[in-house]
């Protein structure tokens, strides 16, 4: 089963300790997941700039570990990335600007969508 996962909530430590142990389900299962898209306020995980504490880096580097894991991306939303002020030639490891068009065909080939 294809899956794509759509991150719109702002980032929090239990938010991506849950999305970690989805993804590693879905992965153990033999479910291919097609891409992460981070959207909204879940955008500002993508940058360095936006703090959680002494976690934040920690969870943007979990995040790349597992995209390698999982072979798949993590997409960034350009328009939401900038409309939250973050500047875009500045983005974490392993991600990368996408827009809506990206996500469109994500979401074609995708067997399920899961939103979170």
């Amino acid at each position: 089963m294809h899956l794509l996962f759509v991150l719109t909530l702002e980032p929090n430590v239990e938010y991506c300790n849950f999305l970690q142990s989805l993804v590693k389900e879905a992965l153990s299962r033999g479910h291919k997941i097609d891409a992460l898209y981070l959207t909204k306020s879940a955008v500002a995980l993508a940058s360095p700039h936006f703090a959680l504490g002494s976690e934040q880096k920690q969870l943007q580097d979990k995040l790349y570990r597992l995209s390698i894991e999982g072979e798949f991306p993590i997409l960034v939303c350009g328009k939401a990335y900038r409309a939250c002020g973050l500047p875009p030639s500045n983005l974490g490891k392993g991600m990368m600007l996408s827009g809506y068009t990206e996500l469109a065909k994500c979401i074609v080939e995708a067997d399920k969508v899961v939103e979170l």
